[in-house]
């Protein structure tokens, strides 16, 4: 059989590839949506990316993620020609505010705008764009990347913006509930709309110009006379909560508006209340399909569409999937375990197959998975479950004064269970029992957010974030529950926060992943920095040592394993596949494989010495699932299969049928020997 590069590949058109893409949603609240001006493609944004997707068929069609992770885009939108996308961001290192522009057919970065921010409207030619300052409006040219001109009027931040049809007119919403109207060519104030009672945070244009809309903090909505300033309509009692986003249908006949509670159908000429649509209780944007037939909205971390005439959802953008907090190995490195929000996973390594799933209830499970030295255990921060089965034995008793568990370590014998949480206390619990055999004598100062034992189990560790801490890494006497010693940089240096520890196998060095983008090396019995391991441009979220202690491997925000050298700290090779944030990494037993979790929702599995991808997993709350080599191979559930796509440039079609293949996943988490994988 052919794989999946040479049979999609042949006669490509301009010699683009084809890529194996899965349809997953966003992990994170989406806080814009847009259509393409010839109304074929949908762009939606989150805090972490953009997604492309085609809306006849919903299936995604290519991410765009800046490296490293650049902060929240509160707006995105298509340039007029279709050919480019825009967002607002942060620049990771400064956090100074931006916009950055794609190419949509192949997801290429072209430039990155420093100084622009949102809220973020593009004029019709696309040569211009418009932003807010703190009191002001910022007009920006595009090609040049320089501000062009600024519009000052309002008293207090501005929160919305809206650029006319034809370019001529600017709108703002502001702080000091106000709307504006402007003249884009002179900057100079039209007209003032000045009867809300609270911010603006939502106003809009009618396709044909002569009426404006705005939307405020109460949950009012005005549509007034553009000319003349006179309000026409309020639309009011309906939202519970501030209206965030609005649009015209395209033919101006009905508006739809958002709030963090729902989103609101109207008909524009009576003002009626049309339909709701549920929102997400955080933020909820919304669009109107090109033909006005159907309307976008983002619910938490998906887009529903609904049909426009019944106020019906038929479906959605992509399956959505949880971010993958925590991944291991089995002690004989048969199974892979994982643990997203919802569920905690138990998949075969030698198939990739999803052996059972085990749901979170109502908790949402975060912190680490520790698996037993025998692999009958596996420790949560719900409790304790057998690393079999995956049924939970026992749950942790915590009383109601105490605050949850974010992290827990598993003894070398499996017997008790170390914790941490928001109340800055360690605790033991007995595995059997859930219950608490005790807490250790001193209160660390800050929220602790990871633990660990050593290999003798004769310490434990526990690290934590806090700005104000004299020290984010302590050593302690497990047996008596006594603080041995805080590691300290220097008396001078504000210790940075410590995001994940591990012991290396002998016991006698601490690695710990720093919130400042370091990987530190840390000598247990002295408690000096023995080095500092550096090239990661973001946090550092997990840390994990190869069985003999040769390796140190590491995960970053900034989408990379890095493999480094534990004596030299020489950086071996770095992994790069992700979307997403990393944030857990580990080892095989046998050192030759690694595995990675993240905020794109993946599992990967990675050949340890070449750096070469395996194969990715991906887990659904439905139960179905996906395992998918980089050839395009799969195995998984039918919707699992329904989840793949293939890409060239911006034409997207389902996958081959011939590619579901499971002997050739099981060929590629094998390592493909025999080298019948490689194009």
């Amino acid at each position: 059989m052919r794989n999946a590069s040479s049979a999609h590949d042949a006669g490509a058109p301009g010699g683009l590839q084809v890529e194996i893409v899965p349809s997953v949603g966003h992990a994170s609240i989406i806080t814009s949506i847009a259509f393409s001006p010839n109304g074929a493609f949908v762009l939606s944004a989150s805090c972490d990316m953009l997604k492309l997707w085609d809306f006849a068929s919903r299936r995604l069609i290519r991410t765009f993620r800046a490296d490293p992770y650049w902060g929240n885009p509160v707006s995105a939108a298509f340039a007029p020609d279709g050919q480019t996308v825009l967002a607002t961001g942060t620049i990771a290192d400064t956090d100074a505010s931006c916009i950055r522009v794609w190419e949509i057919a192949t997801g290429r970065l072209l430039r990155t705008i420093e100084g622009a921010s949102d809220p973020l409207a593009i004029s019709p030619d696309g040569a211009i764009f418009l932003t807010s300052g703190a009191r002001t409006l910022e007009l920006w040219n595009i090609a040049r990347g320089e501000l062009a001109r600024s519009f000052q009027d309002h008293t207090a931040g501005v929160a919305s913006v809206a650029l006319s049809r034809d370019g001529a007119c600017a709108l703002s919403g502001s702080d000091d509930a106000t709307m504006k109207l402007w003249e884009v060519a002179s900057g100079r104030v039209i007209r003032t709309f000045a009867e809300h009672s609270s911010s603006v945070g939502a106003v809009a244009f009618s396709p044909d110009g002569t009426a404006v809309l705005s939307g405020d903090d109460d949950g009012t909505l005005k549509l007034w006379d553009a000319s003349s300033g006179r309000l026409i309509r309020n639309f009011v009692g309906d939202h519970r909560t501030g209206i965030q986003s609005l649009a015209f249908s395209p033919d101006g006949s009905q508006i739809v508006s958002g709030s963090a509670a729902e989103a609101i159908l109207w008909e524009t000429g009576s003002g009626r209340h049309l339909h709701t649509f549920f929102g997400s209780w955080e933020h909820t944007p919304v669009a109107f399909s090109y033909d006005g037939k159907y309307v976008l909205v983002g619910v938490g971390y998906s887009v529903e569409v609904g049909k426009t005439t019944t106020g019906d959802v038929i479906g959605s953008l992509g399956s959505f999937a949880d971010w993958v907090t925590a991944v291991a190995f089995s002690p004989d490195g048969t199974r892979i375990f994982s643990q997203s929000w919802d569920a905690v996973r138990l998949w075969d390594m030698g198939s990739g197959c999803l052996l059972r799933r085990v749901d979170s209830g109502d908790e949402r499970l975060k912190g680490g998975l520790v698996v037993s030295g025998d692999g009958s255990r596996i420790a949560t921060t719900r409790g304790v479950l057998d690393g079999s089965t995956g049924e939970l034995l026992t749950r942790f008793k915590t009383r109601r004064d105490e605050s949850g568990i974010e992290a827990v370590a598993l003894s070398p014998d499996g017997t008790r269970v170390l914790s941490g949480g928001r109340d800055c206390v360690l605790r033991l619990w007995d595995a059997s029992t859930g219950e608490q055999i005790g807490r250790f004598q001193e209160q660390t100062e800050t929220n602790i957010n990871c633990v660990a034992f050593s290999p003798d189990g004769r310490y434990a560790a526990s690290g934590s974030h806090g700005l104000q801490a004299k020290s984010t890494l302590m050593l302690w006497d497990a047996a008596m529950r006594a603080l041995v010693r805080s590691f300290r940089h220097s008396p001078e240096e504000r210790p940075p926060g410590v995001s994940a520890i591990v012991f290396s196998p002998d016991g006698s060095r601490i690695v710990s992943a720093g919130v400042d983008g370091m990987i530190r090396l840390w000598d247990v019995e002295t408690g000096e920095l023995v080095r500092t391991l550096e090239g990661h441009t973001d946090w550092v979220e997990a840390v994990a040592f190869s069985s003999d202690g040769a390796q140190i491997l590491s995960a970053s925000w900034d989408t990379a394993l890095k493999l480094w050298d534990a004596d030299s700290s020489k950086l071996i090779r770095t992994f790069v596949g992700h979307t997403d944030r990393v944030e857990s990494v580990a080892f095989s037993p046998d050192g030759q494989k690694v595995l990675s979790g993240g905020d794109d929702t993946s599992i990967r599995v990675w050949a340890a010495r070449s750096g070469k991808l395996l194969a990715t997993f991906f887990g659904l709350p439905s139960g179905d699932w996906l395992t998918v080599t980089p050839q395009g191979f799969f195995a998984g559930t039918p919707r699992g299969k329904d989840m793949l796509s293939a890409v060239r440039g911006l034409e997207v079609t389902a996958v081959d049928e011939a590619l579901f293949n499971p002997d050739r996943v099981r060929e590629a988490l094998s390592g493909d020997p025999g080298g019948e994988l490689d194009p």
